[in-house]
């Protein structure tokens, strides 16, 4: 759950630190910031200004060596051009919207999948395309904070991804995948799930 969705709350940075704190003090490993609001209906704000309010807060808490969360619509995947049906990254999962791609879910699923990166063909609300093929794709971030990737290695990942989707739309996935699956096999060695 997001930790400062509270009405307001913690909007002070005196008040939000001080709650961090206190999450932490009760054994939290995951301190979620919140960032732009998600729910449905939220003003979207512009990029600058959203930097500009979590800027310091992200700063101070990242010295803390505990897993930070963000949710946030301006998630880098959607800014390659790739549609989330929920119109930004709420929690763990998304469903990326691939209606009117030239590929299909199960395309898409499966050229991950030669990457070495793992997500599933998922149905989409009103999808043209049959369950077993699928205009969708749903991702997930579990696997990569269990591996312990931060912020930058999270965008790297959905760059890598959002690679793959451009590849499938121009027909160059032979050159992309295999380059994507060795940065892939690179980070996972350098984040293994054990150590």
């Amino acid at each position: 759950p997001d930790s400062f969705s509270d009405g307001g709350k913690y909007n002070k940075k005196s008040s939000t630190f001080k709650h961090i704190n206190y999450l932490i003090k009760k054994g939290c490993d995951i301190i979620d910031i919140g960032g732009e609001s998600t729910r449905p209906g939220a003003n979207d704000i512009c990029k600058l200004a959203e930097w500009k309010r979590i800027k310091k807060t992200l700063e101070k808490t990242k010295k803390l060596n505990k897993f930070i969360s963000l949710d946030t619509r301006k998630s880098w995947i959607m800014e390659r051009g790739i549609n989330i049906v929920s119109n930004g990254t709420e929690n763990h999962l998304m469903l990326v919207d691939l209606i009117g791609k030239s590929y299909t879910g199960t395309d898409a699923d499966n050229a991950m999948s030669a990457a070495f990166i793992t997500v599933n063909k998922n149905a989409v609300p009103n999808d043209p395309r049959s369950p077993f093929v699928t205009s969708g794709l749903r991702v997930g971030t579990p696997a990569i904070t269990t591996r312990g990737f931060k912020e930058s290695e999270t965008i790297q990942l959905t760059h890598w991804m959002a690679d793959i989707l451009d590849s499938l739309e121009k027909g160059s996935s032979e050159t992309v995948i295999p380059e994507v699956k060795e940065k892939v096999l690179d980070i996972c060695s350098r984040y293994p799930v054990y150590q």
